[in-house]
């Protein structure tokens, strides 16, 4: 992250670039955490939907 460093950008656009990678990094951690992703696929998705319009 430290190659995010520019001298040329204000303290605000420096931050909002270490910002955006730590948001990388916890959504990168939640996907582990819960299963990488299985648990969220096209295929589940359309199979609660369709669940929910046939009920």
């Amino acid at each position: 992250m430290l190659h995010k460093l520019n001298m040329d950008k204000s303290i605000i656009g420096n931050l909002n670039g270490f910002k955006r990678e730590f948001a990388f990094i916890a959504g990168g951690l939640v996907l582990f955490i819960f299963g990488g992703g299985h648990s969220h696929t096209i295929h589940l998705a359309a199979a609660k939907i369709f669940k929910s319009k046939n009920e």
